[in-house]
Parts: C-alpha cells; structure tokens; sequence
C-alpha cells in the first residue's frame, strides 16, 4: 500500500466524519450526500445541496465528483433506507 492509497482512506474518513457531524450518514461520505440533497432539493447547514455540490467539485478540482462518488454509493447500496 502506498502513501497515496493511505491517504485516500484518510480523505474518505474525514469525508465521512464530517457528514456525520452535520447530519448526514456516517457511512456516507459528504460528496454523495450533497449530491443526493441536490437531486432532493434539500440543503446541509441551510446552503442548498446544489451549492454544496459546486464546492465540493471545485475543491477537489473533479466537475462530476460528487455525481461518480453518489453512484458509487448506489452501486454498492452504501445508502440508509432513510435518506
């Protein structure tokens, strides 16, 4: 395992930690969150998923990262029943 794979698993983690900390899944991570409150036209923190969505894939510098991060998310059945 190299250093970019640990921190990879790092970035996921705080990812995670993060969307548990503002109310979303611990088992999801904040870019497939915000990129299914988009699709719900719902908002984390009182910004719109939408924005949240734009943020993300400007700071990772990835257009579409949060869109592949919710489908891998779907794929896998990562998603609670309740969402």
């Amino acid at each position: 395992m190299t250093f970019s794979w640990h921190a990879m698993q790092i970035g996921r983690a705080l990812s995670r930690l993060f969307n548990a900390l503002t109310g979303g899944e611990g088992d999801t991570t904040t870019s497939a969150y915000v990129y299914w409150l988009s699709l719900a036209g719902k908002a984390k923190l009182g910004i719109p998923g939408r924005a949240w969505v734009v943020f993300v894939d400007f700071v990772l510098r990835d257009p579409g990262h949060c869109r592949d991060a919710y489908h891998w998310h779907l794929e896998r059945r990562l998603f609670q029943d309740d969402l």
